[in-house]
């Protein structure tokens, strides 16, 4: 496997010129030293001018470039004031075009500064108005602000494609007399004609994507981007069924395995059901570690504010946790004592979930740490067992 990690280092609600005051890449970025940033903002800013989104874009850039970090742009995400999931608020329009004309300044910034352009805000515009067509209550930003999960599910289309990674699982054409035509991303072995069709090993180097929600339909993520490719020419006319690792996963014709079948689509294969074990116990539980850190790091912004960011927290979260929860634990009585009352809402959330994390912060790192090292070292490839046989009438009795 590759040592490839992600983090989150953005703020709900957040705006490019907040970014800069909190001091982001010194105080979050520079210490974790990343190869690529992606810069995503303006659905914050909408309420500022342009001219300061292009300074504050443009500083942003600058510091992120001097800390090494290849910079990629992102537009942000429409407005959608369309669909009817909720009663429409007044103003709709107007902050939907504000959103749009911030996702041309992002998009003008990053052709200045020769930086690769990531445009969600226009495949999830054109899937919004393609199912508002049939239903007025579509949308892949159900609030008109937050993306659901399919709606990152298309930003992560954007993204993949954007960057050009490979687009196949693998792709492979045999023939029905075991002659290997074509083979990317997997290798071909233990090839035996049979009766009525062919086994065959495939040493696999790739998983395909577990979509949940398959794009709804407008975007061919799995056409362009998760093919995972098995034809077989030459074979006689009738149906064929297809056996992987001892498990028939389907059932094609002969003239569908001549084109090719896309088994990506397929939900029943040991890769997909591979792919989505590994999706539910890796990626959902480092998204629970990742929200544990966050409510730490709201809380140490949360203190920072109060003072106008002039006291650096971060060396007290990593190096000295214990002192950190000390000063928060004193602010919090300090708050008490000048107001009267505990902290309410979500200044109350953030010092509950914050105080509770970092009780827990040295095992919170060395599980991530854990987690990081197991996506590393994971296998670099799978072998798998093919069968493909003719589908006869004493098979189907």
């Amino acid at each position: 496997g590759k040592d490839i990690w992600t983090i989150n280092r953005g703020f709900a609600g957040e705006r490019a010129v907040g970014a800069l005051k909190r001091k982001l890449v010194a105080i979050d970025l520079a210490p974790n030293s990343p190869d690529v940033v992606f810069v995503f903002f303006g659905a914050n800013d909408v309420r500022r001018s342009h001219d300061l989104y292009r300074r504050t874009m443009n500083e942003l850039i600058v510091q992120l470039q001097a800390i090494g970090a290849a910079v990629i742009a992102m537009s942000p995400t429409p407005y959608d004031s369309q669909h009817t999931h909720y009663p429409q608020p007044e103003g709709a329009e107007a902050r939907s075009l504000k959103v749009k004309q911030f996702r041309d300044i992002s998009r003008e910034i990053a052709k200045q500064r020769d930086l690769l352009f990531i445009d969600v805000y226009s495949t999830m515009d054109t899937v919004n108005k393609e199912g508002q067509k049939t239903d007025p209550k579509f949308s892949v930003i159900k609030d008109r602000v937050h993306p659901t999960n399919g709606g990152h599910e298309i930003m992560l289309y954007d993204m993949v494609k954007a960057l050009g990674l490979r687009a196949e699982v693998y792709d492979v054409r045999l023939t029905r007399s075991g002659k290997v035509k074509h083979a990317l991303g997997a290798a071909v072995g233990s090839i035996q004609r049979t009766k009525s069709g062919l086994t065959f090993e495939l040493k696999e180097t790739a998983l395909p994507f577990p979509s949940e929600h398959r794009f709804f339909g407008y975007i061919p993520f799995d056409e362009e981007l998760n093919r995972m490719r098995l034809g077989v020419s030459g074979l006689g006319e009738g149906q064929y069924k297809l056996t992987i690792d001892g498990k028939q996963v389907g059932a094609w014709s002969a003239a569908d395995w001549t084109k090719g079948i896309d088994l990506a689509k397929v939900t029943e294969t040991p890769q997909y059901q591979q792919a989505k074990q590994w999706h539910e116990a890796v990626v959902k539980q480092k998204r629970k570690l990742e929200e544990l850190v966050s409510h730490v790091r709201n809380l140490r912004y949360e203190i920072r504010r109060t003072v106008n960011f002039q006291d650096p927290l971060e060396p007290w979260i990593n190096k000295d946790p214990k002192e950190f929860l000390r000063q928060a634990n004193a602010r919090y009585d300090q708050l008490v004592t000048e107001t009267g009352r505990k902290p309410r809402g979500w200044q109350g959330h953030i010092y509950r979930r914050g105080r509770e994390a970092l009780t827990r912060w040295d095992s919170i790192q060395a599980d991530l740490a854990a987690l990081r090292k197991a996506i590393a070292t994971q296998p670099s490839s799978f072998i798998h067992t093919y069968k493909i046989e003719r589908i006869t009438e004493e098979s189907t009795d």
